[in-house]
């Protein structure tokens, strides 16, 4: 199962990096997310790569409870996850608080 688990690691590095592409696009005088955070995603998703060569090693570094495969993998994807978490729900709490102070903004946005 681990195997799978993180020999799957392909779609979660394309979705981290194509993030982080889509946060370095936002060109707005307030971007909704910080531009660090479109180099962090990126750096994030080249750091789950090596989890997508386990299939071919049985032991350490690139087995799959290996230095590269598992630890680096798993540090780099809880970092992400908290660090995106934290972005995300700050970024939204400040979109509530303008749309708090401008009602008509918002109700001209939905139209």
């Amino acid at each position: 199962g681990w195997v799978l688990f993180f020999g799957m690691a392909s779609t979660v590095a394309l979705e981290a990096i194509l993030f982080g592409f889509a946060i370095l696009q936002d060109l707005a005088s307030t971007p909704i997310l910080p531009r660090w955070s479109g180099y962090f995603s990126v750096w994030a998703g080249v750091m789950f790569t090596p989890g997508m060569v386990l299939i071919f090693f049985k032991t350490w570094p690139f087995a799959w409870d290996g230095l590269l495969t598992f630890w680096v993998a798993v540090l780099a994807y809880s970092t992400w996850i908290v660090v995106m978490s934290s972005l995300m729900y700050r970024s939204l709490r400040a979109e509530i608080e303008a749309a708090q102070d401008e009602p008509d903004r918002v109700v001209d946005a939905m139209q």
